[in-house]
């Protein structure tokens, strides 16, 4: 790895190809027999991944900042991270 400044980028799309059953059983405390049906968030189609990520590498260490998210039609998600590696 060459020292000095360096990016990366991902951009990338997840299909949902089979259906995704959320329900979950559930039973009261003390009635075993007594079933309920807890239904979870619906799973979406598909997922839009993103990152973006600078850093600068020296030879002892690597100074970094990265984004990364995804987005569906019932969430999204972004994670900001920085930190430095340092090799000895």
């Amino acid at each position: 790895f060459a020292n000095g400044f360096a990016w990366d980028a991902l951009l990338g799309y997840q299909q949902v190809l089979n259906d995704v059953d959320t329900e979950m059983h559930a039973y009261y405390a003390g009635l075993p027999d007594t079933v309920f049906i807890v239904e979870g968030m619906p799973y979406p189609d598909g997922f839009l991944n993103w990152g973006l990520g600078a850093g600068y590498r020296t030879n002892s260490a690597y100074w970094y900042l990265r984004g990364d998210g995804q987005y569906s039609d019932n969430s999204e998600r972004f994670t900001l991270s920085a930190g430095v590696r340092v090799a000895f």
